[in-house]
């Protein structure tokens, strides 16, 4: 009773630009025309007053430091990690026509990116693609808001990029494309021309709904047993997997076979081509065995769209799909996967797919050609 009391008497006599927020006290004014809401991590009204005075004694105004882009990339890339850090490098060095290194951070703003949109649009790029260069540009500019020197930050405002909307795009063609499920037959037509560790990758991700990022990534330091159960599984670290927890793949024979066709080539990763790791599927071996297919439609995250419609075919209830996909689960920890008593039923349903069942769905003929208006339908198995 006696620290309820205190607390609310402490929070009527906050001075101006504290406020209390839970049991913290967090910022919330203006320092030098910019609006500043953060916490101060405390309840201790002395310490808060201390953090915000700080705040105010910084001097100086953001043009006068002049940061270039190229110092906030460099800054960027020693200050962060990311699991896809050789991609994002990679997208700086193809936007510098557009964002020179010498341009000053306080320069960039959505308008600047328009002349980079309108190539990628041209080229025929979705909008998740294009989002992924304004996201990356967005990210180093919301660092430069709280990186300063001498008390002077590196930016005075937010930026002001807008993301282009992947569902109802004013131009169609941005639209997210739909996934593409494949048959048994084109499954062997397109796997049976691939190069042998493409090959290998394909059938492990059609076989255990893995992620693109989850199967160049995969190590075989993540590989586990369940030794009551007689069964290896890998453990997909948080950082690893899109939502940000761990994720247990189970295997069924299929992908079993091929770890153990890839055991020992590697000391680190399991999919490698010429001693290392592969980074990307949806590549050029795979485009040029697509279209020699007639498949160009089809991408690598089709795997997956394929793997969960399987198992939808063979009865597996939604919870039970959404557990093997490591989608998120209201009610369910993200540990309860580890348990012997989740992996066991998990394993007797991804052994389903290797029995192969044939069923019957209606589609249209503008999915094999996206660019076709739908005319006809097809019963497809």
């Amino acid at each position: 009773m006696r620290t309820t009391k205190r607390r609310s008497t402490e929070r009527k006599k906050l001075p101006p630009g504290l406020v209390w927020r839970g049991e913290t006290i967090h910022i919330d004014t203006t320092i030098n025309a910019r609006q500043v809401r953060q916490t101060t991590k405390t309840d201790s009204v002395k310490k808060a007053w201390i953090v915000l005075e700080n705040l105010r004694n910084l001097t100086g105004k953001p043009e006068d430091l002049q940061k270039l882009w190229g110092e906030a990339v460099h800054k960027f890339f020693s200050t962060t990690t990311h699991k896809d850090r050789v991609e994002q490098k990679a997208k700086i060095q193809r936007m510098r026509k557009f964002i020179p290194i010498e341009m000053p951070v306080n320069q960039i703003f959505n308008s600047t990116l328009d002349p980079m949109r309108e190539e990628l649009i041209g080229k025929g790029r979705k909008a998740s693609t294009v989002n992924s260069y304004l996201k990356l540009v967005g990210q180093i500019l919301s660092n430069c808001l709280k990186w300063e020197d001498a008390g002077v930050s590196w930016l005075s405002k937010s930026h002001n990029i807008r993301l282009e909307s992947t569902k109802r795009n004013p131009i169609p063609a941005m639209n997210m494309k739909p996934g593409y499920i494949l048959s048994w037959e084109e499954q062997d037509k397109l796997f049976a021309n691939l190069p042998s560790h493409l090959k290998d990758a394909a059938l492990y991700a059609v076989n255990t709904g893995a992620r693109e990022g989850e199967v160049s990534n995969l190590r075989w330091s993540w590989e586990g047993n369940f030794p009551d159960l007689g069964v290896k599984a890998f453990r997909i670290p948080g950082e690893f997997h899109k939502n940000g927890k761990p994720k247990l793949v189970v295997l069924n024979s299929i992908a079993r076979e091929i770890i153990e066709k890839k055991r020992g080539e590697h000391p680190e990763f399991v999919f490698t081509y010429k001693g290392s790791k592969i980074r990307k599927f949806n590549a050029s071996a795979w485009r040029k065995n697509r279209a020699r297919m007639g498949m160009s439609h089809v991408t690598f995250h089709d795997l997956r769209h394929t793997f969960a419609t399987r198992l939808d075919k063979y009865g597996l209830r939604e919870s039970e799909i959404a557990l093997l996909m490591g989608h998120t689960i209201d009610g369910v920890t993200a540990g309860y996967a580890f348990t012997t008593q989740a992996v066991e039923p998990m394993v007797v349903n991804v052994e389903k797919l290797v029995t192969r069942r044939h069923f019957t769905f209606i589609r249209a003929e503008q999915d094999q050609n996206p660019t076709k208006t739908p005319q006809s339908f097809q019963l497809c198995e």
